[in-house]
């Protein structure tokens, strides 16, 4: 066990540190990993570079509507991208787009 009765806090305190920067080395490096992949795809599908940002965004769980915040276009604008991108990939649903990304 990390923490007993009689740990300092001091010592707590590095080892949650130590856990935390773990996490986000990992994080990072499976976030890289992703973004390599997605452009990868991208390029193999000739997604546009707009289309390959709604593809990023459908990786990170983005509505449409959010995705539409962010990019400063209608919400129908968007849906439109991920219509294209769905015949482009040729697939018909998100989760089947999102597998075939992992497994590029």
């Amino acid at each position: 066990m990390l923490f007993t009765e009689g740990s300092s806090i001091v010592y707590q305190l590095i080892i949650l540190f130590l856990i935390m920067g773990l996490i986000y080395q990992k994080f990072l490096c499976d976030n890289y990993k992703i973004k390599n992949k997605i452009k990868s795809f991208c390029k193999e599908h000739e997604l546009t570079e707009q289309e390959c940002q709604i593809v990023s965004f459908i990786m990170m769980g983005y509505t449409s509507k959010k995705m539409a915040e962010i990019i400063n276009r209608s919400e129908d604008t968007v849906k439109k991208h991920r219509a294209n991108i769905h015949k482009k990939v040729e697939v018909s649903t998100v989760i089947e787009l999102i597998l075939k990304i992992i497994n590029h």
